[in-house]
């Protein structure tokens, strides 16, 4: 997947990068999904995580916002460690969309809180962060290989 534009290296550290981060937003979808899960109060210090978590707008098509987001969480873990592993840019390609989507749904969903709810959920906006941070580098990542001839082969 790296040439002329990216090496190797630069192209694994990066990758790593978006791999941690995707841990990050694991464990924060993980820790809302279980403190509600067990009935627990959700540690916050902008007093607006309770009010938020609660919203009708915590729910897409019926379920909790914390599932979808170890279920995106998770797919970019898996298809970084595609990429990483196997170098063929259509695993790129597919975690490239999949942050794309991620980065959407944050927008959308910081509007809410600022905007609609005019209340401001701590852990949902580090997942907004990460989910921003993501698309940055996987968008870096592909913007320097998209020249490069597709490797489609398994």
């Amino acid at each position: 997947v790296y040439n002329q534009y990216m090496n190797k290296k630069t192209f694994k550290l990066l990758l790593s990068f978006v791999i941690i981060l995707a841990l990050v937003g694991l464990g924060d979808s993980f820790y809302l999904f279980m403190t509600e899960k067990s009935g627990s109060e959700v540690i916050c210090g902008t007093g607006g995580c309770s009010f938020v978590l609660s919203s009708p707008y915590s729910y897409v098509l019926g379920v909790k916002l914390p599932i979808w987001g170890m279920l995106y969480y998770f797919s970019l873990l898996l298809f970084s460690f595609f990429t990483l592993l196997t170098l063929k840019k259509i695993f790129l390609q597919i975690l490239t969309l999949i942050s794309l989507s991620g980065f959407l749904m944050s927008l959308y969903f910081t509007y809410v809180q600022f905007y609609e709810l005019v209340s401001l959920c701590q852990w949902c906006l580090l997942s907004a962060l990460t989910s921003t941070l993501i698309f940055i580098t996987t968008l870096i990542l592909y913007s320097k290989n998209r020249k490069q001839q597709p490797n489609y082969s398994l």
